[in-house]
């Protein structure tokens, strides 16, 4: 690990302590993130410190990378810098293998018998996150050190729920609604509830189709309907308009066929990880993150193509559905650059509070501090049992989950 470190500034000043996670649908208990929203702090294993060390170094990862968060180092804790402002000092580059240093912050709350990861937080970007995790993987212990009665539990775990037909099971989702505009959270206990058969269920009440006055947009499309029975759990007012969610669901399932893709090629063996899965709730944040999907289509390969060529060096809803549908789907399968996003879009951003910068920044027009990007973000996430197998060939699991969410992802477009 070095001790050279580059400096990224942070807003925060003050002596302050990390605040829970808001908006945590899955995972462990314990998620924190800076003062300011922007980054998570995170106890980590060792072999997930390991996992994203390795990503981020190694370029046999390079296509893998842009699909999880993003890592900055391991924390080290520091008083308040007297007389200055405080700040995040970084690793070399910005981004893994070095310490972390958060100025002013107290470690009150923040283990200190194990590593503590500094992640972008994945939902810092959005304005009104809604948010899936999906558990992914048929096997839920980890084969190498799992004892036998952690074994037989998770196998039988496994055996009632959907995780062992299926390869995915629901851990928790929210999803904003557009009336009141809170969040309402589907709780684990629902993904641990249902059959194999109520899935496609689950994915209509994450990505829900508003509800219209002038006409019934879902005559084109009869699978993006939903009867939501008006109730205080599940209120008919969520979703977005279907011209802005149809190229979101159409983008994301190409990201989603390319992380499959990718994972096809690396032996590993992922247990306990999960997909999650991020899109923007404000309809005009959606509607403006569409567009600039569209103008940023393509991007991503050019930019492959020229790290290729590096390394080979170094070594609204409106207008006509039928129409906007043929048009984004052949957009939706030459794939869009996020990662042109990072800088675009305040800080790193998008799991967490949905806040944003200071408002007023160049660029921005809707008052939300936030600069115009992408309306959804999709990443592999929690590798605490993640290993590295050579030999052992592809984790099936793991592609059986993925090529579950792929059907889907179908079956509401």
């Amino acid at each position: 690990m070095t001790d050279d470190h580059s400096t990224l500034s942070s807003p925060t000043s003050g002596t302050s302590s990390p605040l829970p996670l808001a908006n945590q649908v899955g995972g462990h208990p314990g998620v924190q993130t800076t003062p300011d929203g922007s980054l998570l702090i995170k106890t980590s294993l060792p072999l997930e410190l390991q996992f994203y060390q390795t990503t981020v170094s190694d370029p046999a990862f390079a296509r893998l990378r842009r699909y999880i968060p993003k890592f900055y180092g391991t924390l080290k804790l520091e008083g308040r810098v007297e007389g200055g402002e405080d700040g995040l000092t970084l690793g070399v580059d910005g981004a893994g293998g070095g310490q972390v240093v958060v100025g002013g912050i107290d470690k009150t709350g923040v283990g200190e018998d194990k590593d503590s990861l500094v992640l972008e937080n994945l939902s810092y970007a959005f304005l009104k996150p809604n948010i899936l995790d999906i558990k992914l993987g048929t096997k839920l212990y980890d084969q190498f050190d799992a004892p036998p009665e952690k074994k037989a539990k998770m196998e039988k775990t496994a055996k009632h729920t959907t995780s062992g037909e299926t390869g995915v099971r629901l851990t928790g989702f929210q999803v904003y609604d557009n009336t009141t505009g809170e969040p309402i959270v589907t709780p684990k206990s629902y993904g641990k509830s249902i059959k194999p058969s109520d899935l496609p269920e689950g994915f209509r009440r994450f990505f829900p189709l508003a509800a219209t006055t002038s006409h019934d947009p879902t005559r084109h499309h009869p699978s993006l309907h939903i009867n939501i029975p008006s109730t205080s759990s599940h209120p008919p007012n969520t979703g977005l308009p279907l011209a802005t969610l149809l190229p979101i669901l159409i983008s994301l399932r190409a990201d989603v066929a390319e992380i499959r893709e990718v994972l096809e090629e690396i032996e590993l063996r992922m247990v306990g990880g999960s997909l999650l899965i991020i899109y923007e709730g404000d309809w005009e944040r959606a509607e403006r993150g569409v567009e600039w999907m569209e103008t940023h289509v393509g991007d991503e390969e050019d930019e492959d193509e020229d790290e290729e060529g590096e390394e080979g060096d170094d070594e609204g809803e409106g207008g006509d559905d039928v129409d906007m549908e043929e048009e984004v789907k052949g957009k939706g399968e030459r794939g869009v650059n996020f990662e042109d996003a990072d800088d675009e879009v305040t800080e790193d951003s998008p799991l967490g509070s949905g806040s944003g910068s200071d408002s007023g920044e160049e660029g921005d027009d809707d008052g939300s501090g936030k600069k115009p990007g992408p309306p959804y973000t999709v990443k592999l996430i929690d590798f605490a049992h993640t290993r590295l197998c050579p030999g052992m060939g592809r984790d099936e699991g793991l592609l059986k989950g993925l090529d579950t969410v792929l059907r889907l992802l179908d079956g509401r477009i």
